[in-house]
């Protein structure tokens, strides 16, 4: 009836211990009772036998291995108690499996940005969702926001995908063009997300999405030079069945290819599109004209 997790300090094991102390007293109180009775019978039974002498050696050293076992069991406890590499709970061994996932990730993290810009921003070269190549140039000059994910996440990429669907929208609605800014999804799971699924993926939100996809190598590249977390677990059932934790983020690049904002996901499609009409107008302030028109090709 004592749980270990309520265990807060030394002191709490001063009442096991108590309770210890007087089992194992019983037992030697019983053992001496023991060897008078007990013994006064094996020798009426055992009269002329042989082994009596040794079932009675047997009986009597059983109260002692009884008390042996119990005194090794609870100093285990206790030890396991206070070794902190020990989980005695559900809640305690998910906190230590939280801890270690944090640890783990803040060390790749680490690892990560040794050589990574402090800047997001850079040239890459991808493939689009019809296998043509993609670079920075191909957004023709225009606004463009990027997002990272990949086509089998199970809820905060497609929520990210409509709510840039949506900032498109207002943008465009703003605007009265819709050839100022284009939204683009990057796939962070090149070796599932082939051309094909990532444009079916993409037209589901917006027919205006360019789907980009590439090799292990490229999408590497493209994830370092934009500060984009992404890991997949080390362990997994299926090869085609698992999750990828990434970074949630939208990124906003201006007309010459650098990036200009970031929008995480607590920002609102209205408050992003609002920031995003903000930074346009500075630019054409600056400039005195929008983005030319300009239209991707896309294949029959």
């Amino acid at each position: 009836f004592f749980r270990p997790d309520s265990f807060s300090s030394g002191f709490s094991c001063l009442l096991p211990g108590i309770f210890l102390m007087l089992f194992v007293a019983r037992l030697l109180a019983w053992r001496q009772a023991g060897q008078r009775l007990v013994g006064k019978k094996l020798a009426r039974l055992y009269t002329d036998s042989g082994t009596a002498a040794k079932d009675y050696r047997a009986l009597r050293g059983l109260p002692g291995a009884v008390a042996v076992s119990m005194v090794v069991m609870v100093v285990h406890i206790c030890m396991v108690k206070y070794d902190g590499s020990h989980p005695h709970t559900a809640n305690d061994a998910m906190k230590q499996y939280v801890e270690k996932e944090q640890k783990y990730r803040e060390e790749r993290l680490e690892a990560t940005e040794k050589d990574t810009p402090v800047c997001p921003g850079g040239r890459f070269s991808l493939v689009n969702s019809w296998g043509q190549p993609f670079t920075l140039a191909s957004l023709g000059g225009k606004w463009a926001l990027l997002y990272f994910g990949f086509t089998s996440c199970p809820g905060s990429c497609p929520a990210e995908m409509a709510r840039v669907a949506q900032v498109v929208a207002h943008v465009d609605e703003r605007l009265g063009r819709e050839d100022v800014l284009l939204p683009v999804f990057i796939t962070v799971d090149p070796a599932r997300d082939s051309c094909a699924r990532v444009r079916e993926f993409v037209s589901e939100y917006s027919p205006k999405f360019v789907g980009l996809t590439g090799t292990p190598e490229q999408v590497q590249r493209i994830a370092k030079n934009w500060r984009v977390y992404y890991t997949a677990p080390d362990i997994f059932c299926n090869e085609d069945d698992y999750v990828l934790d990434h970074s949630n983020l939208v990124y906003l690049v201006s007309p010459e290819g650098r990036f200009a904002a970031l929008y995480p996901p607590e920002y609102s499609a209205e408050a992003v599109a609002q920031g995003i009409l903000g930074h346009i107008a500075r630019w054409t302030e600056a400039r005195d004209e929008l983005p030319p028109r300009t239209s991707l090709p896309r294949p029959s």
